[in-house]
């Protein structure tokens, strides 16, 4: 495997570590298999279960949203060597579609386009935060608001979570599947090796 080559498994590999533990933690949440309690000092667990859930559910959100900016940047460096330095999901998504239709000219591009598509439908969800009833759409520029406990712009999302319905985890698991195959799907049409691009340049 090439070096270029390499570097692209290994960003797309963390991309999938990251949407991987987001779903064993939803399957923790659903099947309670492994759930340790005494992880957690007095003075941190809740009087409902349905609160102690928040425990998984700050690691599930983040690892959803980042695994899809690691996914978008991969796809964007993988097709033209242009690395994005930012964590806005909107613009990168946006991004990457007007480079897909810069570059390709074959039939794979409407394709491509349907996937990403798809894949926007649920970037939408995450960016906006929208998976959080009762709240005001966010847009999260700096991918920051499960980093903290609090951010920059007065923002607790842990308040919020509080709110979250734990019944709709299975909603947050099938969304993670999706996302799983659509990374496949747009990985492989996307492919510079297999469409014969340059290779791509460094990911800096």
């Amino acid at each position: 495997m090439k070096k270029s080559e390499q570097t692209h498994y290994e960003w797309f590999f963390y991309a999938m570590s990251f949407l991987g533990l987001a779903k064993i933690g939803c399957r923790e949440l659903i099947n309670q298999k492994y759930r340790d309690k005494d992880f957690l000092t007095e003075d941190l667990l809740y009087g409902a279960e349905e609160s102690n859930s928040r425990f998984l559910l700050i690691p599930i959100f983040f690892n959803v949203k980042h695994s899809l900016e690691l996914f978008i940047k991969t796809v964007g460096v993988n097709i033209d060597g242009e690395y994005r330095d930012k964590h806005d999901l909107d613009y990168l998504l946006k991004d990457l579609k007007s480079r897909v239709k810069n570059l390709f000219k074959n039939r794979n591009k409407n394709e491509i386009f349907q996937k990403i598509e798809d894949l926007k439908s649920i970037v939408k969800k995450y960016f906006l935060y929208n998976f959080l009833e009762n709240m005001n759409p966010i847009r999260d520029y700096n991918n920051e608001l499960f980093r903290y406990p609090s951010s920059k712009r007065g923002i607790n999302i842990s308040q919020e979570l509080e709110k979250f319905d734990s019944t709709k985890v299975g909603e947050i698991l099938n969304d993670i599947k999706k996302i799983h195959i659509l990374f496949i799907s747009i990985r492989g049409l996307t492919n510079s090796t297999k469409l014969g691009h340059p290779n791509p340049g460094s990911w800096s």
